[in-house]
């Protein structure tokens, strides 16, 4: 608990000189910055030290980008605890639409926008928007990823048996999913995907 509430007070000190630096500079950089440490410590306290102008600005930020880069996928997939979810829906339908492109024009590009689809459905997830988070999981699942990518599969595949079981409160089918990982040695992937669980219950 002691290092959960220093992890958060060194966040929060580190939203606060980043914002500050917004106000006086406007430069774009530091505001994702910002964004990204008051992501990071919603996480821990489900507290949002944005202020309504300053996540405007942000949202702003994201919508002035009319093609997926570095840095609107960063930013994106740093921010989506605190945006809502209209914004998160229209921007996966972006990312989806310009897979092919990204895959062919940079690998390190594509696993940018992979992370930021992954981190989009796990936070419509936790608002409760499963009709679609379903949607969009079932778009992902039909694009064919190379075997280095697999870990994207196997959490898109464990959000659909998350959803399934807040539907029906029947817990076997994910256990049994998370059993079978473990026994091909995937004990650390399985951590993960039971801290997704442990956040949303």
């Amino acid at each position: 608990m002691l290092v959960q509430q220093k992890d958060q007070q060194k966040l929060y000190q580190i939203f606060l000189r980043q914002i500050s630096s917004f106000h006086q500079t406007k430069d774009p950089d530091i505001l994702g910055k910002a964004v990204a440490a008051a992501n990071s410590y919603f996480t821990l306290t489900k507290i949002n030290c944005l202020t309504e102008a300053d996540l405007k600005s942000f949202k702003d930020l994201l919508l002035d980008s009319e093609y997926l880069d570095f840095k609107s996928l960063r930013f994106l997939e740093n921010s989506v605890y605190l945006i809502d979810s209209d914004l998160l829906i229209s921007y996966s339908s972006k990312i989806i639409h310009q897979l092919n492109h990204l895959e062919q024009v940079d690998y390190e590009l594509y696993l940018n926008a992979w992370t930021a689809l992954t981190n989009i459905v796990f936070s419509l997830i936790q608002q409760k928007q499963n009709s679609v988070a379903s949607h969009i999981l079932n778009q992902l699942l039909t694009i064919d990823l190379p075997q280095q990518m697999a870990t994207f599969k196997i959490r898109i595949v464990f959000f659909k048996k998350l959803l399934a079981y807040r539907e029906n409160g029947d817990d076997r089918e994910i256990n049994a999913y998370l059993k079978s990982l473990t026994e091909i040695g995937l004990s650390n992937l399985v951590s993960e995907l039971l801290d997704y669980w442990d956040s949303i219950y």
